[in-house]
């Protein structure tokens, strides 16, 4: 239902501003049922769709803006993964008790966003229901897509930027501390780098829930398939020690977040590494694929077995729930990995 007076694409626009049109999108807005693109010859279409729910319940992000931000980026990250040129964003919002101030800061968040990764809001719906949802459904086409699967022994898993600040906002969020400004959480993915570095490697998947969660899908999807991570401080942004250290958390435990930072995680080759490097000299290693019969957490000197499914174990339901396993995770962390 629109606003008194309104008809939905007025209303909308009220709240969007300009309606940003993509190079090669051909119709104008309203225009159509359907957004129509000309589409590149000799390359697949990819689409992939995510939705923020859980983060607002919870109030884990409070910014208007950086709602719209990571709603808008938790499909761009999948088409990263996938090595995809986006085409196009659309845009789903079930609104709760969002003002329309707020409803158009989400707006401003998802198409700044979109505008980092070289693309535009093509269109979208919106309605209400008791619980806030924002949905993104990112369109993109690649000539050589990536896949989660096809890791090979030996491989180095790695990220395709340092550890940020999402899951730290989780933290700092169910143990009721003070907050970073959440202009930290306005960062993009590699979408315009895994062009080049697709031929160098072998699978990929986004990081949006957690570095272990993420480390466990992949042995799931590649035959059982184990690593030994590696735990570097060098892997981590600017002032997330320090956030650590006040707070007297465990470094290690930043592994276990349920928050991931939606870097791309690659698996390469050892002698691709170099190569790799040229391309994106910020990457870190995170991991080694191995066929051992259990994954290792390599921290310092020491190697601790981990399983890769301990946070996969929580029926994460309340902000208790959480409480209890992230103390869980904690004390975990302090017993082997002082």
């Amino acid at each position: 239902m629109s606003r008194a007076g309104l008809s939905e694409f007025e209303a909308l626009t009220q709240l969007i501003g300009d309606w940003d049109r993509g190079p090669t999108t051909l119709n104008e807005p309203n225009h159509s049922d359907c957004e129509s693109f000309e589409f590149p010859s000799g390359q697949q279409l990819l689409v992939s769709t995510d939705s923020l729910s859980e983060e607002m319940q919870l109030g884990i992000y409070n910014d208007p803006y950086t709602l719209g931000w990571i709603t808008a980026l938790t499909s761009l990250s999948d088409l990263s993964a996938s090595n995809g040129s986006p085409l196009g964003l659309l845009f789903s919002a079930n609104w709760s008790d969002q003002t329309d101030h707020e409803k158009t800061m989400i707006f401003k968040g998802f198409k700044d966003c979109a505008r980092a990764h070289d693309t535009h809001l093509v269109g979208g719906d919106q309605g209400t229901s008791e619980a806030a949802v924002l949905t993104s459904i990112a369109l993109g086409a690649s000539e050589l897509p990536a896949s989660r699967v096809g890791i090979q022994p030996g491989d180095l898993i790695c990220s395709s930027d340092q550890m940020g600040f999402n899951a730290v906002f989780g933290f700092l969020h169910l143990f009721n501390k003070q907050k970073p400004d959440e202009s930290v959480l306005h960062h993009t993915t590699a979408i315009k780098t895994m062009p080049k570095l697709r031929p160098l490697i072998r699978a990929a998947i986004d990081n949006s829930d957690g570095y272990l969660d993420t480390l466990c899908l992949l042995s799931q999807l590649n035959s059982d398939i184990q690593f030994e991570i590696k735990f570097e401080p060098t892997m981590f942004k600017d002032g997330l020690k320090q956030v650590f250290e006040q707070n007297d958390w465990p470094m290690a435990s930043y592994l276990f977040g349920g928050l991931g930072d939606y870097n791309i995680l690659f698996a390469l080759p050892e002698a691709e590494l170099d190569a790799a490097r040229r391309v994106l000299p910020g990457l870190g290693v995170l991991a080694q694929a191995t066929e051992n019969q259990g994954s290792n957490l390599l921290y310092g000197d020491r190697k601790i077995p981990i399983d890769l499914q301990f946070t996969a174990r929580y029926d994460l339901k309340t902000t208790k729930d959480y409480v209890v396993a992230m103390e869980e995770v904690f004390e975990w962390c302090r017993k082997n990995c002082p």
